[in-house]
């Protein structure tokens, strides 16, 4: 696997600032990529992440996007870069249509985490990073109290696919971005793929609704090469994204954003 990362700026108007660290210690441990940490993550019968390949395609919508202007700093935390976000108005409503009549659920954005390279495989497909948007229920009563979006970033030469999500950048220093919202972006990829799964990182808790975008956004290869040499260390030779785990036969669908809305 290469490791590659890359830092999506949005009309966040976020500041970027980079620390870097060469130590795993009290974080979390990547050398085996997920392999090895102990408990649910071993055990679990619905982690995370998986591969994509077998799905049921649905003519409808499950996912309603409420973003504003999140804000915040991207900080590295010892295995992964992350953007905590300062703004709680953000959020998305997930229809759950199990239960009858189906309920509409809120959930709040919290964070931004940066995978290299990404988790999740889709159709065969393995992207160079994936950007995953944490949201969290304020109904602690839920078993799935989590939904993570998931967005994964391509490498691309062509200008004209990526001029509209950059604007200058300073890696060792303070930039904000001028492009369309987060909303925006997410919408105009379309489809997405729902399951249920874990978080991935330990304890690996099996409370997440996860949306996994099938298409990928355009990233420049020379931003991208850029922030390759700020991540690859000797604590992180294959990256920081998890092993594929067994789905063992859950259900996966995929919806589309052009569909009915989730109201």
């Amino acid at each position: 696997m290469r490791c590659t990362i890359i830092f999506l700026l949005f009309s966040f108007h976020v500041s970027i600032l980079l620390n870097n660290s060469n130590s795993l210690r009290g974080k979390i441990d990547y050398r085996k990529n997920g392999d090895d940490w102990p408990g649910i993550c071993k055990s679990g019968m619905g982690q995370s992440p998986i591969s994509i390949a077998k799905y049921q395609k649905v003519n409808k919508n499950v996912l309603k996007l409420h973003y504003k202007k999140p804000s915040g700093v991207i900080k590295w935390n010892g295995s992964s870069y992350v953007l905590n976000n300062d703004e709680k108005e953000s959020k998305v409503t997930f229809k759950d249509i199990k239960p009858k009549p189906p309920v509409n659920i809120d959930y709040t954005l919290k964070s931004v985490v940066f995978r290299t390279p990404a988790e999740h495989v889709v159709e065969g497909k393995h992207y160079d990073v994936e950007m995953q948007f944490i949201h969290e229920s304020s109904d602690n009563k839920l078993k799935r109290n989590n939904l993570i979006i998931s967005v994964f970033g391509k490498k691309s030469r062509n200008k004209k696919k990526i001029e509209n999500l950059w604007s200058n950048i300073q890696l060792n220093g303070k930039s904000k971005s001028d492009i369309e919202g987060i909303d925006k972006l997410i919408t105009g990829l379309k489809d997405y793929f729902f399951y249920e799964g874990s978080q991935t990182v330990p304890n690996c808790v099996e409370n997440v609704n996860w949306i996994v975008m099938s298409k990928p956004l355009y990233v420049d290869e020379r931003f991208i090469s850029s922030l390759q040499r700020k991540f690859c260390e000797k604590d992180f030779p294959n990256g920081n994204a998890r092993n594929i785990k067994t789905d063992n036969e859950r259900q996966i669908y995929q919806y589309s954003l052009g569909e009915t809305d989730a109201e």
